[in-house]
């Protein structure tokens, strides 16, 4: 790596170093040659494994939520109030930090979906972690924000407990540096192997693509970062904008446009929490290709934009791609019937 990168790495780390921080990720997690999907698809395919990283099937928000937590800690606050989809992988891993720092978890979770069942999946983890689940109908964004707010005062006001409130706009500058962070241990691990790749694939339209897109401009503007939304949300917009306010926060001389946001929305389906058929095919080919499985809310969607924009010629033959896996283990083995429908798959009864 030249002088130029790992002094502004170098300074980055100290930028970040302001803000508190706990010790969640305990090691580096591999890089690995999918060998079988590179031979059949004719590019050089890596994954970044972010789902063997955190506490209860782990996941890339382990990264972010060291930030999150450091500031709970250093607040002195007794637990937290976060929300969100019944099954959401943020919200389980959550759950488990506040298990092992002695925190209480309060989850306000929409009720919607035909998997909103409390007895498999991320909900019967978060339940066995001991998280305080309230249920609500409200959709996610700001509906869903203001029952999380009604929690936080009827916890403070009638319990006299002393929460942590995720308030969106904090959250989101917090995450994303977060996410910045792994961007930089990312950066060297590639750069160390020699393997930096022409473009990066990951899912999400918020920290998590704001956090790696800020790091791709500040290190090596050369890759291309491709975010592949879950839900159906303005992701040019909430990414540009945590971009621009998180560079701005650093003191960074940094700010992109909406234009420059690469974040398809074709691939959501339906609604968020929809399996959709190129998803389900794109996790049978992963699993089949190379034994990776790839969940169907997030990283499937993601894994089907990849293969599309493989097979359209959208990215250059013999170039180098990395696919961020972030986790959501618990969620394939929660849509199983719906994968096995999709697929036109059958349950094989095992001979007597």
């Amino acid at each position: 790596m030249d002088q130029k990168k790992l002094a502004k790495i170098a300074e980055l780390r100290v930028k970040l170093g302001e803000y508190p921080k706990i010790d969640l990720v305990n090691f580096l997690t591999p890089i690995e040659p999918l060998r079988n999907v590179s031979a059949d698809i004719g590019l050089e395919t890596l994954v970044k494994r972010e789902d063997l990283v955190g506490p209860a099937f782990g996941g890339h928000y382990a990264h972010s939520m060291e930030y999150v937590f450091g500031e709970v800690i250093e607040g002195g606050y007794d637990g937290i109030v976060q929300g969100g989809p019944s099954h959401s992988n943020q919200n389980r891993l959550i759950a488990a930090i506040c298990a092992k720092l002695g925190l209480k978890a309060h989850l306000v979770l929409r009720k919607k979906l035909e998997v909103d069942q409390p007895d498999i999946g991320n909900l019967f983890l978060d339940q066995l972690v001991g998280a305080d689940i309230s249920w609500v109908t409200a959709e996610m964004g700001p509906e869903l924000d203001g029952e999380k707010t009604k929690r936080y005062l009827e916890l403070r006001e009638v319990n006299g407990e002393n929460p942590y409130l995720f308030r969106r706009d904090r959250i989101s500058l917090i995450s994303t540096l977060g996410m910045l962070d792994f961007f930089l241990k990312l950066y060297e691990q590639l750069d160390r192997d020699g393997k930096i790749p022409s473009s990066i694939y990951l899912t999400g339209c918020g920290p998590t693509h704001s956090g790696i897109l800020l790091g791709a401009r500040l290190i090596d503007p050369s890759i291309k970062i491709v975010g592949v939304r879950p839900l159906h949300w303005d992701a040019q917009d909430i990414v540009s904008n945590e971009v621009n306010t998180a560079a701005k926060t650093l003191g960074e001389q940094l700010a992109i446009t909406r234009d420059e946001v690469v974040n398809p929305a074709e691939y959501v389906g339906k609604d968020y929490g929809i399996l959709t058929r190129e998803g389900a095919r794109a996790i049978q080919y992963f699993a089949m290709k190379e034994g990776l499985i790839f969940d169907p809310v997030y990283t499937g969607k993601m894994a089907a934009c990849f293969l599309d924009d493989a097979h359209l010629g959208k990215i250059e033959k013999g170039s180098r791609v990395l696919l961020i896996h972030s986790g959501g283990t618990p969620l394939t083995l929660l849509y199983s019937r719906q994968i096995y429908s999709e697929l036109g798959m059958s349950l094989m009864n095992p001979s007597p």
